[in-house]
């Protein structure tokens, strides 16, 4: 498995994120579907599934973020950099294991499969409440 690299993320992501979506801490799921969803006019984003370790902690299921820009594919984590302040201090020992990979339209895709029956707003996504793609605890999509 090769080592994750993981930037900080660019800081009009992030602002228009928070603009989205005021609470980033703790919402790794809906943080990254909304940028890829919502934010892809400004970055080819796609939604990455898959267990990070923090230093001196277990692996959990996480999501980040791979932009495909034109200086080359970057890593970013949202949710840690703006609501962990072990990861704003110890960002290069976080251990990244990504399991699955989503561009704008497989996730679109995905949304259409999984709420079939409702009506879909201007970007693709189903009106009312939904939750996205998200890694169970045994690598499992969900």
């Amino acid at each position: 498995m090769a080592a994750i690299d993981v930037k900080r993320t660019p800081l009009e992501i992030m602002a228009d994120l928070k603009r989205a979506h005021s609470v980033l801490s703790g919402r790794c799921f809906e943080n990254c579907v909304i940028a890829v969803l919502a934010l892809s006019r400004k970055a080819r984003l796609q939604y990455i599934l898959g267990f990070v370790t923090p230093p001196g902690y277990k692996a959990v299921p996480h999501a980040w973020l791979l932009d495909d820009s034109d200086q080359g594919p970057a890593y970013l984590d949202p949710t840690l950099q703006d609501g962990s302040q072990l990861w704003q201090s110890r960002s290069g020992e976080f251990i990244y294991d990504e399991r699955y990979r989503m561009t704008k339209e497989e996730l679109l895709a995905w949304f259409r499969s999984k709420y079939a029956d409702r009506i879909f707003d201007d970007i693709g996504v189903p009106e009312g409440p939904v939750r996205g793609p998200i890694i169970n605890a045994e690598g499992g999509l969900e």
